[in-house]
């Protein structure tokens, strides 16, 4: 009979974690079509140069060094790199990984509860909530929440090695502790939010395990997880302060009424989320009264809880386990501009998740004859969270939807509105961004980005005196803003100002020395200038920081064939070329050395016709920079008819664009080719 119940008990659990899965699927879904969003994600995924190489030992050690994102979480990057190589950048495998982790992490939730409490039915009903809650959708939905859904899933099996410690003896006893020590450590390499795991252990104590030893013992039995806890907490700290996270932070008695408040509108969300957004602007005032209404609630159901956890211990576990873990991210030490966010809810609505079962539970036995209205009343519950759920899935599709949403179901959102700017500006929709970062202006007059953006609109638009009073106006609030300085120095190189280019790209670059499109540009401008012997070192700093970058092989080349470096300019042309084999810039470049270089040895003519054909067709022959190369190419292979021809129809691209200086140089060309004579570059 006991086999026979076992066995009842296993295809039991095994029906409902099948149900959980597929409920959790059907739900997420939609993601696998959605695309990144502009918030996080490309300093997670798509601008990140060593990401998107895929998994690579120097991307390893990388990872492993890596701060970016203000925390140390060198197990997320090695995710993401994971995913570039299976999928490069298509987003939506990017968004199956994480849906593929959270359905794990729903059903490890589920077994460790079943695990450490025998109750299969109050643990699925935990185990649903964590699944289906809307709450949760930030962390699923948002690729670069990767370290969320990540990092739990170490966090269950941490939980479960820590009660095997509990419940062996002898070596195995040792093992176990050791396990749940290391899953430990992979947690916080990939979340510090993680660091109240030695709590959440305490509350194992006490229940389910209900251990007997002493206090004394069971906290120094922690020591080694609470030293943890605190390396992690400390290098977080550090990183921080390191990238100015904590620079702007309010008022502490502003950050304490706004972390009393928090608890409770997470605590009112659980049972009622409605009106989420992906982000919540830190207020600029609370009053007291609202402060106050919000910690008189907090003492109640604490002194609730603690006065009926004799007999009810999982409402201490639970309450506990809430408050536990939402401190590190309450915003006492406030770290970045949002107020409160859905994303921190992931571990600490478990809590919740665990009151709410086990209390039903304890209701439907006190009214047995009212067990079905509850059940009922339940699995309403449920059908609600999973339609809110698809819901508020659907709002992630893209940068614009997601920020839309937002921008509706908040007020003053001001990083809402430059989002969805920056998003509108993505698809074209100039216009339309234009009026997001107006509005951003009109609700922070004094923030400098907004400025920015603006300018940058302006830059698209080709209106650079405009663009640069903008960038002129964010440098007059902010002098820092590395970002503003190089758009201003673009404005300048677009007008000819080559000098004054010069200058505001190298305050870029003092700025930010590692910034690769710095770097770029600052080498194309000084070689502008004649600076050729000061623009090479630039060029080949980006090359040694990415050498898989076809651009900045293609602007060290450059740099190089301005200097009269043919040899290791043609190298980098090359490489160009190999690394982005259908860049008309990088064939056309190519095929000029191949066809003019005063160097015999250099010279292959039918290379270059070759390479100046393709570009050509590419560029569908409206390119008078790249039909003269192809002019050159026929010339260099003794093809001076089709030179000439080509030289025609550049003369009437040039005229037809008001393009004398084009028209000029073709004249002189077809001169040179009706005498047969092939043009050379100068040495």
């Amino acid at each position: 009979m006991t086999d026979l119940k076992g066995n009842r008990d296993g295809r039991l659990v095994c029906l409902l974690g099948l149900i959980l899965a597929f409920a959790t699927l059907a739900c997420y879904w939609p993601v696998s079509h959605f695309d990144f969003i502009n918030l996080d994600d490309p300093v997670y995924v798509y601008r990140a140069r060593m990401v998107q190489r895929g998994l690579t030992w120097p991307g390893v050690v990388w990872a492993f060094k890596c701060l970016d994102g203000g925390n140390w979480n060198p197990l997320v990057w090695l995710s993401h790199m994971a995913d570039c190589q299976f999928y490069g950048l298509k987003a939506g495998g990017h968004h199956v990984t994480n849906l593929v982790l959270h359905i794990a992490n729903v059903l490890l939730l589920f077994l460790v509860l079943k695990s450490l409490t025998g109750a299969v039915w109050r643990s699925v009903l935990v185990a649903a909530i964590f699944a289906l809650h809307p709450l949760h959708v930030e962390s699923v939905a948002w690729v670069s929440e990767r370290k969320d859904v990540l990092s739990t899933l170490f966090l269950f099996p941490a939980l479960w090695a820590y009660a095997g410690y509990c419940q062996a003896d002898g070596t195995r006893r040792k093992k176990f502790y050791l396990l749940s020590l290391l899953f430990f450590a992979l947690g916080l390499m990939c979340k510090p939010m993680l660091v109240t795991l030695p709590l959440l252990l305490l509350l194992l104590d006490y229940w389910p395990l209900q251990r007997t030893e002493s206090a004394r013992k069971l906290i120094l039995e922690k020591l080694p997880f609470i030293g943890l806890s605190a390396a992690a907490s400390v290098l977080t700290i550090w990183t921080q302060h390191r990238i100015g996270a904590m620079e702007n932070t309010a008022p502490l008695l502003l950050c304490v009424k706004n972390a009393t408040v928090s608890y409770v509108t997470y605590l009112e969300e659980f049972f009622w989320p409605t009106r989420l957004a992906i982000f919540y602007p830190f207020p600029n005032s609370i009053s007291i009264l609202r402060t106050a209404v919000a910690l008189v609630a907090l003492a109640v159901i604490s002194g609730a809880v603690i006065s009926g956890m004799k007999k009810r211990r999982y409402l201490a576990v639970g309450w506990f386990w809430f408050l536990g873990t939402l401190a590190p991210v309450i915003g006492i030490l406030q770290v970045g501009m949002q107020g409160l966010a859905d994303r921190y809810t992931y571990i600490p609505y478990i809590g919740l998740g665990i009151m709410l079962a086990w209390g039903v539970a304890d209701l439907a036995q006190a009214w047995p004859r009212r067990r079905t209205a509850l059940a009922a009343l339940t699995g309403l519950g449920l059908l609600c969270l999973t339609a809110a759920t698809c819901a508020q899935v659907k709002f992630w599709r893209n940068s614009i939807t997601v920020n839309e949403h937002a921008v509706k179901f908040t007020s003053g959102n001001y990083m809402a509105h430059s989002n969805l700017g920056y998003g509108l500006m993505e698809v074209g929709k100039l216009e339309e961004a234009m009026k997001q970062f107006q509005e951003v202006v009109r609700l922070m007059p004094t923030l400098a980005a907004p400025y920015n953006d603006i300018g940058t609109v302006y830059a698209s638009q080709s209106k650079f005196d405009d663009a640069i009073s903008m960038f002129l106006q964010a440098l007059s609030y902010n002098p820092n803003l590395k970002q503003a300085h190089y758009n201003l120095g673009k404005a300048y190189l677009a007008q000819g100002k080559v000098k004054e280019a010069v200058d505001e790209l190298k305050t870029a670059y003092r700025l930010e020395p590692n910034d690769i499109n710095t770097e770029t540009t600052l080498a194309e401008a000084l070689v502008k200038t004649g600076k050729v012997s000061e623009a090479i070192p630039y060029s080949e700093a980006v090359v040694k920081a990415d050498p898989e970058d076809a651009h900045a092989r293609f602007a060290l080349g450059w740099a190089y064939l301005a200097g009269k470096q043919w040899d290791n300019a043609l190298a980098n042309y090359k490489e160009a070329v190999r690394l982005a084999p259908d860049s008309p810039q990088s064939l056309n470049a190519l095929a000029w050395v191949y066809a003019t270089s005063p160097k015999g040895s250099i010279r292959k003519g039918a290379e270059a016709v070759r390479l100046a054909e393709r570009a050509c067709q590419i560029t569908k022959m409206q390119n008078t920079e790249l039909l003269d190369t192809l002019g050159a190419a026929y010339a260099e292979t003794g093809r001076f008819k089709e030179a000439i021809k080509i030289n025609e129809e550049i003369k009437v691209l040039a005229i037809s664009a008001h393009d004398t200086a084009s028209a000029e140089i073709a004249r002189q060309r077809g001169e040179l080719y009706k005498a047969g004579k092939p043009y050379r570059d100068q040495e």
